[in-house]
């Protein structure tokens, strides 16, 4: 008796995989042209949901999924063509824990030689004020983590509110550091992000 292993699943017609050749024009052209054109004002990554709401606002792009889902497979076609850097688009999924392991002692030393050479201190030290900026976009956390690091704030993304681990977790830092704390709120000024004030 033969085991059915794909639970009736089938491959299909699918799109392009790897890196492959396109030569778009017309309208994925110039919407390939705008798209590079964002990339270029903001730190990267950026998510497919970023780049989607800055041409929409900046653009005119149509606001609809049709429009969305549009924009998702441009963006694999060119990014598989090498039109756009890979890591241009930060995707959501996977998570990854790598062991902590060292080809010999030498590799070792070489790591912490290394990361002595970028010793930062902690710059909010003796400072009256813990400041938090939170943000809404889980996307957005690199970006401005890239600007908060240079003044020693830590930043977190909203998203992990919907936890009670997270909120209580937060909520013990703050404690444990014993100053009054500042947060940045950055979201839409939409109900959830008023939830989101409402809940800090």
């Amino acid at each position: 008796m033969s085991v059915d292993l794909l639970g009736g699943a089938e491959r299909g017609r699918t799109r392009p995989r790897g890196f492959t050749d396109w030569n778009p024009n017309g309208v994925s052209l110039a919407l390939l042209a705008q798209v590079r054109e964002v990339l270029l004002e903001y730190y990267l990554p950026l998510t497919l949901r970023q780049v989607y709401y800055r041409l929409v606002g900046a653009h005119g792009y149509p606001k609809d999924d049709r429009a969305y889902g549009r924009l998702g497979e441009m963006l694999n076609r060119a990014r598989g063509a090498k039109l756009i850097p890979v890591n241009a688009i930060r995707d959501g999924g996977g998570t990854r824990i790598d062991p902590e392991s060292w080809r010999d002692a030498e590799q070792y030393l070489h790591a912490v030689r290394s990361q002595a050479s970028t010793l930062q201190l902690d710059r909010t030290e003796g400072q009256s004020v813990h400041l938090v900026p939170i943000c809404e976009a889980a996307g957005m956390v690199r970006q401005l983590a890239r600007v908060a690091e240079q003044y020693g704030a830590p930043v977190i993304s909203s998203g992990g509110f919907e936890s009670t681990t997270e909120k209580h977790d937060f909520a013990a830092e703050l404690i444990d550091d014993g100053r009054d704390c500042e947060v940045l709120h950055i979201s839409d000024h939409d109900p959830s992000g008023a939830h989101l004030f409402l809940s800090l």
